[in-house]
């Protein structure tokens, strides 16, 4: 006879896929806490932010020939300034588990207006050296928004992670449809 707190082992299984699926970013164990509401504001927030960031980080591509005159910089060490941008994200993992040790959202918060200003800086650089750590704060900045806002997504559209997640991508889609660099 089956008591009222005994489970089918049919029962059992699909509780266990369900919490190993959705469950990897929650501290309480045997706890599955499913919000099945969509959260319009948070995922409009997040999309939105994700159009600002990627539509100030593509400024470096329009202002590459007044760096190039401004500086004196040759097309080898050029190069170079698109490759210092993007190499921050060899440490993902770093800033993953950085991420999940910490209030990650202050990262998706902080990072547009980051590379914001650090692009904006970009035309009064005033030596190679100092164009190179710019970009390298840019490139930090880009990671550390686009490891934890997917996640963030996820939580904000409940069932709905298609559709959260196709806002958030069109928030960057945009950003390369509209930013400078496209129009060159």
């Amino acid at each position: 006879m089956k008591s009222k707190n005994s489970l089918t082992m049919d029962e059992l299984l699909s509780q266990v896929i369900i919490y190993i699926l959705f469950s990897y970013n929650t501290k309480k164990f045997g706890v599955l806490i499913l919000s099945k509401k969509f959260n319009k504001a948070q995922v409009a927030t997040i999309s939105l932010a994700h159009l600002a960031h990627d539509t100030y980080g593509s400024f470096l591509a329009p202002i590459l020939p007044l760096l190039i005159e401004k500086l004196g910089i040759s097309l080898y060490l050029v190069a170079f300034l698109d490759i210092s941008r993007k190499l921050p994200s060899l440490l993902n993992p770093f800033f993953g588990i950085l991420a999940e040790r910490t209030d990650a959202r202050y990262f998706v918060i902080l990072s547009p207006a980051l590379t914001a200003i650090v692009m904006s800086l970009l035309g009064l650089a005033s030596s190679y050296e100092i164009l190179i750590i710019l970009l390298i704060i840019s490139g930090i900045s880009s990671t550390l928004f686009h490891i934890p806002s997917p996640g963030i997504i996820k939580e904000s559209s409940g069932n709905k992670v298609g559709l959260g997640m196709s806002f958030y991508m069109v928030g960057g889609e945009l950003a390369r449809t509209l930013a400078p660099s496209s129009r060159i």
